[in-house]
């Protein structure tokens, strides 16, 4: 008699077309200023692509704060951002930022939000 084994081999393929990794330091300067930078590598379709972000925020009271902050990666980007408590459930938060800086190109867009946190007590109908 002849004796063999038979192998059967099932593998699980999951197919991964994009990932990122993102690491970042967050550092207090003073009491009201902090830093962070922020580096991120992202793999796309077998292209990849890198970014560092770094911020500044200063911190003026407990309603109120404002960052500064420049990214490279693809061209440069410089943003100025804002936020303010207006009262215990009303808020606002700014944006401006400068993108693609380039000899003969600049982007230029600014947004903002005003926004309200919902209380323990809001029925919502």
């Amino acid at each position: 008699k002849q004796w063999y084994q038979r192998r059967v081999a099932i593998t699980a393929g999951i197919p991964i077309n994009s990932f990122s990794i993102s690491q970042s330091v967050d550092a207090p300067l003073t009491e009201s200023n902090r830093a962070t930078v922020i580096c991120t590598a992202i793999n796309s379709d077998d292209i990849s692509t890198g970014l560092i972000q770094t911020n500044v925020r200063h911190t003026i009271s407990n309603d109120t704060w404002l960052e500064s902050g420049l990214t490279l990666g693809h061209g440069a980007t410089f943003a100025l951002t804002g936020y303010r408590k207006l009262t215990k459930y009303l808020w606002c938060h700014f944006r401006s930022q400068c993108s693609r800086i380039e000899r003969d190109y600049l982007q230029y867009s600014a947004g903002a939000t005003l926004g309200s946190n919902i209380g323990e007590n809001t029925v919502i109908k």
